[in-house]
């Protein structure tokens, strides 16, 4: 752990709070004390109450003000039984995309240990310095000219309100009031799913599960226009910098903004094809939203960009969170919730948070709501909604009369939707 520590800035940085602003900087640490917990032998229900004790334990100690903004905990089990290390991190310090890169990089120290030859530390080093650096000389570039006016144009008229059942004016949405509601598709349907995707429907996991949420968000405001915000993981090259080995929060959040009429949204084919050709015209994957929005200095030409206050809903796709399988041999993932991840009394960034994310073949669909605002039932009718999305999706990569190429499937064709579409059927026409 202390490895780490040492190998990454963003692990040892610590914030500090002036009036108003918040400013950052990277310290010196001594090292991290892990402490230790035997877990003992009682029951399943007394065994899961002391890991629950100690990630509350390990989640309340982070103080922004004292780096590292990391705790650990090396939980010990009965002979027969697998120990459990409990790794608690500020969300300001780390992304889904670092957590994968520490935990391969632990799991290369641990079966290293006693070895000759140590893992060099140098090899695993990563600056959110020269990440921060990289943002803003790009922020400079005359690059970002095309990305303004794509964004400008994309939120004229952007509704990003859904129906509540409280007030919102009176009622705080806080973490306190948070409640999750999960949904699953099964193992045998994704298989089916990642099986035709590429083929039948040449689109990624992403734009497939995009695809559902905007049928459904449709769906339950009957409104033609779909307007959510996503989550990327910011590594894009950009300035002639490489992130991809930085460890940090780069997160990317963005919004995606969908204008089809109720016949596209009521067909599951004719959505994707929609979602896919709104999705791939996004400049840099996003990223240089936030760049438009918190790096550039404020101006008639990007107000509409910085006035942007966000949508009510928020999506983030984690990919495949299993380690069992991957580079990782040493360590395996511990399929359970370990203690609040967050204050009670931390206001909430979104009033509804969709995480999708794989794990063990099956797709995880997490919907996150304050019940102060939503009702149980409202939010129960979006997740059923979106399982079905998932199965008319999972139906048609199954057929093979499902035509969802878009001109963008091809981009070195030089060709336009209307011209795709005439290929398109005239290929349908033929056997293989």
């Amino acid at each position: 752990i202390n490895t780490l520590v040492q190998s990454h800035d963003a692990l040892r940085m610590k914030f500090t709070k002036t009036g108003s602003f918040w400013s950052s900087e990277v310290v010196e640490v001594d090292g991290v004390t892990v402490e230790t917990v035997a877990l003992g032998a009682g029951t399943v229900e007394s065994r899961r109450e002391c890991i629950d004790r100690a990630a509350e334990s390990l989640n309340s100690s982070i103080a922004l003000g004292q780096a590292p903004l990391l705790r650990a905990c090396h939980l010990t089990a009965d002979a027969g039984e697998p120990d459990l290390l409990l790794l608690a991190i500020h969300h300001l310090v780390i992304d889904v995309e670092s957590w994968r890169l520490l935990i391969n990089q632990i799991d290369t120290l641990l079966a290293s240990h006693g070895d000759v030859q140590q893992p060099e530390p140098a090899k695993m080093r990563s600056s959110i310095a020269r990440w921060a650096t990289m943002l803003e000389t790009f922020a400079e570039s005359a690059e970002l000219d095309a990305d303004i006016k794509y964004w400008t144009a994309k939120l004229q008229g952007a509704t990003t309100r859904v129906p509540a059942d409280g007030d919102r004016s009176t009622s705080p949405d806080l973490e306190r009031d948070s409640v999750t509601s999960s949904y699953k598709l099964d193992a045998g349907r994704m298989a089916a799913l990642e099986t035709s995707a590429q083929a039948t429907l040449r689109a990624s996991l992403y734009e497939v599960i995009v695809s559902a949420i905007a049928r459904a968000i449709a769906g339950w405001t009957g409104s033609e226009r779909v307007v959510f915000d996503t989550e990327g993981h910011g590594r894009e090259p950009l300035a002639g910098g490489d992130a991809a080995a930085t460890v940090g929060w780069l997160t990317s959040v963005y919004p995606l903004v969908f204008d089809a009429d109720a016949t596209t949204w009521g067909d599951a084919t004719a959505a994707l094809r929609h979602v896919k050709e709104q999705v791939r015209a996004i400049p840099k994957k996003g990223v240089t939203f936030g760049i438009l929005k918190h790096l550039v200095p404020p101006s008639e030409r990007t107000s509409d960009i910085t006035g942007y206050d966000g949508a009510d809903i928020l999506f983030n796709y984690l990919g495949d969170v299993s380690i069992e399988g991957s580079e990782a041999s040493t360590l395996s993932l511990v399929d359970t919730r370990c203690g609040p991840s967050r204050s009670p009394d931390c206001e909430r960034a979104f009033p509804v948070e969709i995480n999708a994310y794989l794990s063990r073949g099956e797709l995880n669909l997490d919907v996150s709501y304050s019940e102060a605002i939503f009702a149980a039932d409202t939010i129960d009718a979006l997740g059923q909604k979106l399982l079905l999305a998932m199965s008319d999706i999972v139906d048609a990569a199954c057929s093979r009369d499902t035509n969802a190429t878009v001109a963008a499937d091809f981009p070195l064709a030089g060709l336009g939707a209307q011209e795709m579409d005439s290929v398109a059927s005239q290929l349908a026409a033929l056997d293989d």
